[in-house]
């Protein structure tokens, strides 16, 4: 499978040293904004084709597969040019600001017959299956409460504070949370109600989701790009708990007993990241033919974005796409 990248910062950096530990897949063409940018990543990562002019990368004929690592403003408009060019598209979360976007490109993914997904890094990651098993095997009894802490001090990161840019905790690092809340609960919540600190730039520097369940359950979520915190998450069941070190990261869960004795633990193996499965499992549905992720399938990305959508308007904080 030969990839060419739209976009070439820190994520970039990551996933084409990702792609090097897989055999299969080669990274061949890269775009960036200026063709400065974009020479000294392909010098970087010996890409041997690379360009400052998006007709000219989208029409590189050897590209089987897109992977768009932008601002998330650019993702809807660089998803859809490639998909139209006929090229597959995996595009990192969110794939777009609103459901609205989504819809509108799994729609055009599916008139053409593309593969098309969101590289929502968590979801491969073996440990974060994990939690299916222990559900499964009801190891501390049913679930019943969700803690989450995710974030850091972002403030000088112009992608995170710029309205017009996509930013904000929500749609960068709170979505990880909602992410751990449907795996945990499901998206079949009662209601919820939210605190949020918006700043002078129009973005949610940091905010508190609380989600009520029918069956007794409930979920805090805590994001934040304006303070150092210690990222973790706690899942209680009625006969233990989970220990879960990163949201996002999911290098390895701890599982207690009542007398809080540790029965159950996963690690991450050596050297393997999330973002390591996940260019796996596309390239698998590359090869088979599938046009949909089984770890992110359509409706986990417009499930997220009907709810981030419905938050943003409590909060009125809206994307110049809205």
């Amino acid at each position: 499978m030969k990839v060419g990248f739209i976009g070439i910062g820190a994520i970039a950096d990551i996933m084409a040293r990702e792609i090097k530990k897989i055999e299969g897949i080669d990274l061949i063409a890269a775009y960036g904004r200026t063709l400065e940018k974009a020479e000294e990543f392909a010098v970087t990562h010996q890409v041997p084709f690379f360009t400052n002019q998006l007709e000219d990368f989208l029409n590189f004929p050897e590209i089987d597969l897109v992977y768009i690592a932008t601002p998330h403003i650019y993702h809807y408009q660089y998803t859809r040019e490639a998909l139209q060019q006929n090229k597959h598209v995996l595009c990192e979360k969110p794939l777009a600001l609103n459901h609205c976007e989504a819809a509108e490109l799994f729609s055009l993914a599916k008139e053409k017959n593309l593969f098309l997904g969101e590289a929502f890094w968590t979801r491969f990651n073996p440990v974060f299956k994990e939690l299916q098993k222990i559900q499964r095997n009801q190891l501390i009894g049913s679930f019943k409460s969700l803690i989450t802490n995710i974030g850091g001090n972002s403030r000088t990161n112009q992608r995170l504070i710029d309205l017009q840019l996509g930013g904000g905790a929500l749609m960068d690092t709170g979505i990880y949370g909602l992410n751990l809340l449907f795996e945990t609960f499901g998206t079949d919540y009662n209601d919820y109600t939210t605190i949020v600190n918006i700043g002078e730039t129009g973005v949610d520097l940091q905010h508190t989701l609380c989600f009520n369940y029918c069956n007794d359950s409930s979920g805090v979520l805590n994001a934040t790009i304006q303070a150092k915190t210690l990222n973790g998450a706690l899942i209680s069941g009625e006969k233990g708990y989970i220990k879960i070190d990163h949201p996002s990261e999911f290098n390895q869960l701890e599982v207690f007993n009542e007398e809080r004795e540790i029965i159950y633990y996963q690690q991450l193996p050596k050297g393997m990241t999330g973002y390591t499965y996940e260019w796996i499992a596309v390239k698998d549905c590359i090869e088979a033919g599938y046009t949909e992720l089984e770890e992110v399938p359509p409706k986990f990305t417009l499930d997220l974005l009907t709810l981030t959508d419905q938050i943003r308007r409590d909060w009125g904080m809206d994307y110049p796409t809205d």
